[in-house]
């Protein structure tokens, strides 16, 4: 009789309409109250609230939800980065589905008209990022392709005057809608420590391109930076977020130049696959 007591018992407590999540039961007899299911959580079945339809027999392991179920959190790659003085750099050829970002240096009155590639994929201007140094002539924005077919081997602006151009090429970002935010710096003073624009991103894993077009020529980023500098064409800064995994958040280049000088800065994030 006690025997079948304690089981009663058991059983009221798994069944209870205010059971609380994490009390045992059994994958097989779906034992958990109305609005809960059994699931494997630490090398245990427990109750667990609103989790979403599965095989309850095998039961699932909790996990924030920007991870997918096989444990494995997603992060872009960089596949390449080039530039070069002018209107054009070429490229190694690019692969499908890569998005390729591009930073166009210009006088501060003169915008780029429109950005192309050899394998005819439809580059759009980041709104927001054309940052100017009235001062000095200085002039910067930020185009990019989504979804990029492959073939691409040569990248090129145009427009009445381009100094310069950088092209990344990152696997692993949204084909769809991969733009997250951006940002820009016009007419900042003369520094030996030129900044990036800050920019705030909303998930982890962001990808975030940070340009500085000085006066005079960078020699590299701050010590301890969170981002790489990936060229010094025509003497500016053209650098990436290095950790493809970083916490959402803001973050901000900030490069070194042996002299004083005026400069703009542009950056923008791009947000991972879905």
């Amino acid at each position: 009789m006690w025997a079948r007591l304690s089981v009663l018992m058991l059983a009221a407590a798994c069944y209870a309409p205010k059971a609380l999540p994490g009390t045992p039961c059994t994958p097989s007899l779906a034992n958990c109250p109305s609005g809960q299911q059994c699931a494997l959580v630490g090398g245990e079945h427990v109750c667990v609230e609103e989790l979403p339809p599965t095989d309850s027999s095998a039961g699932i392991d909790m996990l924030p939800p920007d991870v997918p179920s096989d444990g494995v959190r997603p992060a872009w790659s960089l596949v390449q980065t080039r530039g070069r003085t002018g209107n054009d750099t070429p490229i190694t050829t690019s692969t499908a589905g890569s998005l390729i970002v591009v930073g166009v240096e210009t006088p501060d009155v003169v915008p780029v008209d429109g950005v192309t590639d050899d394998a005819n994929n439809v580059y759009v201007r980041v709104p927001g990022t054309r940052a100017v140094n009235v001062a000095r002539n200085l002039g910067v924005e930020l185009w990019y392709a989504k979804a990029a077919s492959a073939g691409a081997t040569r990248v090129t602006a145009t427009g009445l005057m381009v100094y310069a151009i950088v092209a990344w090429e990152v696997a692993g970002l949204d084909p769809v809608n991969p733009l997250g935010s951006a940002s820009k710096l016009d007419d900042r003073p003369a520094t030996t420590t030129p900044l990036g624009a800050a920019i705030t991103t909303t998930t982890a894993g962001e990808l975030v391109i940070s340009i500085a077009i000085v006066a005079n020529q960078v020699s590299g980023l701050t010590a301890g930076s969170a981002f790489t500098n990936d060229q010094t064409t025509f003497g500016n800064g053209w650098a990436h977020l290095t950790d493809n995994k970083a916490p959402a958040g803001t973050y901000q280049a900030q490069w070194e130049q042996p002299n004083l000088g005026p400069y703009c800065a542009a950056s923008a994030s791009f947000r991972l696959a879905p």
